[in-house]
C-alpha cells in the first residue's frame, strides 16, 4: 500500500449473504506475508465451516504465496505455511 500499511481480506458466501474478514497486518510488512496470510485464512475459514463444504475457491495472482503454501520448511511465510496446513489453529 502507498502508505506502508499492509492488510489482506476474505470473503465468503454464507447462504444468501457476503460475510468477510479484514485484518490489518500493520505497517513494514510485506505484500507476500498478506498473501500468504490471506490463503491461510481462507483455508481455515472453509475448514471451521459447521456443514460440509463441497468446493472452495481461492482466487489470488500470488503464485510465490502458492506455493509456498506447500511447504512447512523454515523461510519466509512459515508461520502462514503452517497455519495453512493447521485448519484449526488460530491467528491466522
Amino acid at each position: 500500500m502507498e502508505n506502508g500499511a499492509t492488510g489482506y481480506a476474505v470473503t465468503w458466501k454464507n447462504g444468501l449473504r457476503w460475510k468477510s474478514h479484514k485484518v490489518h497486518l500493520g505497517w513494514g510488512q510485506e505484500a507476500y506475508d498478506a498473501e500468504c496470510a490471506a490463503i491461510a485464512r481462507a483455508l481455515q475459514e472453509a475448514a471451521s465451516r459447521s456443514h460440509t463444504v463441497g468446493t472452495v475457491t481461492i482466487f489470488t495472482d500470488a503464485q510465490a504465496a502458492i506455493s509456498r503454501m506447500t511447504s512447512d520448511k523454515p523461510g519466509p511465510g512459515q508461520k502462514y505455511a503452517l497455519q495453512a496446513r493447521s485448519p484449526t489453529s488460530e491467528g491466522a
